[in-house]
């Protein structure tokens, strides 16, 4: 479990770099495809901004639980 803590930290911290350097070209070019994703983010206020942080806590807990999981059953075999 201790990697899907990791990978929901890690998908945090990126997003929240990602919104303090959201006037970067590239930085906007790829909140404009999270904000299709993440139902209720907004750069525009902050309780958009921390729906977004919320998302990318859980799609990084459930991204590393799904590896935790993987890398576990491939070890049994």
């Amino acid at each position: 479990m201790k990697i899907a803590m990791i990978a929901a930290s890690l998908y945090t911290i990126t997003f929240c770099l990602l919104i303090l350097f959201e006037n970067n070209k590239f930085c906007n070019l790829i909140l404009d495809k999270i904000k299709l994703v993440y139902l209720g983010f907004s750069t525009k206020n902050l309780k958009g901004i921390f729906v977004g942080i919320i998302w990318a806590f859980l799609d990084g807990f459930i991204t590393g639980w799904i590896i935790y999981y993987l890398i576990d059953v491939f070890r049994l075999h």
